[in-house]
C-alpha cells in the first residue's frame, strides 16, 4: 500500500478565462488609501499608497458527510489561519468533484491513467467530461476560473481525508493551489481508488470577476505563524508537474516547501530565505528557491515563491523562517515560527 501511495503522482491544473487577475494579470480590489499618517494640508503626499484586503472572513457552516466536513475544514483552517481567505462549500463544485472521484474509482483497476485530470470519453463508467471545466459546466457551475486538485491517502488511517489534503500542502504547486489562488468556492469528492486507498478530489472555482487577496503591503506564507506542518522521514512525494525533475526523491528525499505570495499583481523578490531549527544558528540546506524566474515549469507567477529544504524537516521541532525581500520594491522582512508534528 506504501507503494502505491508514493507510486502514484499528484496532479493540478488551473484553467483561467475572463477573471481578472487569474495568472498575475491584475485584478482585485482596485480601491486605494493613503498610508495611516495624514500629512499637513499644504503638503502633497508622497508615501505608497496601499490597496486593502477584500478576503473572506466568515462561510457558512460545512455540511454533509464528516469525511467532506474534515476536508473542507483542514483546507480552510490553514487558509484562514495564515491569511489567505476562506472558500465557501459550492454544492455544485462538491458535485464535480465526487464525479470525478467516483470515475477514477470505477476504472482506475482496469486502467491506471484514469487517475489524473482528463477522463477518457472510451471509459464510460462514471465518464462526465473531459477536462475539469467540462465536469463543472456540465452541473451548472458557471465559473470564471476552475482549479482542481487531486490526492491519494490510506484509508486505514485515522482521518485519510485530512492526510489527502496535508499531501497536497506538501507538494509546492498543490500548496500554491490550495492555499493561493484568490477563488471563492470549493467541492471536495472522495472515493475508493484502489483497495485500502482513496482518491480525494478537490475543486476550486469562481463566478466573480475579482479575486480576493491579500493587502498590497502583505506578505502571506504557509507554513505561518503558529502553524503544526507534517513531516516524514521518506519526504515528499512526486508531484505532477515535478519541480525536479531529475531528482531521485528515494535516495535524496525532500522537505515540504514553505510558499511565499504578495499581492497579485506585484512583484516578489527574495533577497534571502533562511529556516533555522529551534536552538540552531546555522539555516539549513536549500534544494532551491523558485520564483517566476527560475520555476522550471513557470507555473509561479512574479508575485509568488517557493523554497523547498532539501532534506526532510525533523519531527516535532519548531523551525525559525526570515525571508527578506521587497514587494513591489518595498523592503519587507518576514519572520516566523512553525512546529513538525
Amino acid at each position: 500500500m506504501t507503494r502505491l501511495l508514493r507510486r502514484i503522482q499528484l496532479s493540478v491544473i488551473v484553467l483561467c478565462t475572463a477573471l481578472a487577475g487569474c495568472g498575475g494579470s491584475g485584478g482585485g480590489d482596485s480601491s486605494s488609501a493613503p498610508v495611516a499618517t495624514t500629512p499637513p494640508p499644504t503638503t502633497t503626499p508622497t508615501g505608497p499608497t496601499v490597496i486593502a484586503a477584500n478576503l473572506v472572513t466568515s462561510v457558512p457552516a460545512f455540511t454533509g458527510s464528516t469525511d467532506h466536513i474534515a476536508a473542507y475544514t483542514r483546507i480552510n483552517a490553514v487558509r484562514g489561519a495564515c491569511g489567505f481567505g476562506l472558500l465557501a462549500q459550492n454544492t455544485k463544485l462538491e458535485t464535480a468533484a465526487q464525479n470525478h472521484s467516483n470515475y477514477m474509482s470505477n476504472n482506475f483497476a482496469a486502467h491506471n491513467d484514469a487517475y489524473g485530470h482528463v477522463e477518457n470519453a472510451a471509459y464510460m463508467n462514471g465518464f462526465t467530461g473531459v477536462n475539469p471545466s467540462d465536469r463543472t459546466a456540465i452541473v451548472g457551475y458557471g465559473s470564471l476560473a476552475i482549479g482542481e486538485d487531486i490526492a491519494p491517502a490510506n484509508a486505514s488511517s485515522t482521518s485519510p481525508q485530512v492526510d489527502a489534503v496535508n499531501l497536497l500542502l506538501q507538494a509546492g504547486y498543490h500548496l500554491k493551489s490550495v492555499v493561493g489562488s484568490g477563488l471563492y468556492d470549493m467541492g471536495i469528492g472522495i472515493a475508493t481508488l484502489s483497495p485500502g486507498t482513496l482518491a480525494l478530489t478537490a475543486d476550486f472555482g469562481s463566478t466573480l470577476s475579482t479575486l480576493q487577496d491579500i493587502a498590497s503591503n502583505a506578505v502571506a506564507t504557509y507554513p505561518c505563524q503558529g502553524s503544526v506542518t507534517t513531516t516524514s522521514p521518506q519526504g515528499i512525494g512526486h508531484e505532477n508537474p515535478e519541480p525536479f525533475p531529475n531528482r531521485d526523491y528515494s535516495a535524496s528525499p525532500l522537505g515540504a516547501p514553505i510558499y511565499a505570495r504578495v499581492r497579485t499583481g506585484q512583484t516578489l523578490a527574495i533577497k534571502a530565505f533562511n529556516v533555522t531549527a529551534a536552538g540552531s544558528t546555522t539555516p539549513i540546506a536549500s534544494a532551491a528557491l523558485f520564483t517566476s524566474a527560475t520555476d522550471p515549469n513557470h507555473l509561479l507567477q512574479a508575485n509568488e515563491a517557493l523554497f523547498y529544504p532539501n532534506a526532510p524537516l525533523a519531527a516535532a521541532t519548531t523551525y525559525n523562517v526570515s525571508i527578506v525581500g521587497t514587494n513591489n520594491g518595498a523592503a519587507f522582512t518576514q519572520t516566523f515560527s512553525f512546529r513538525t508534528n
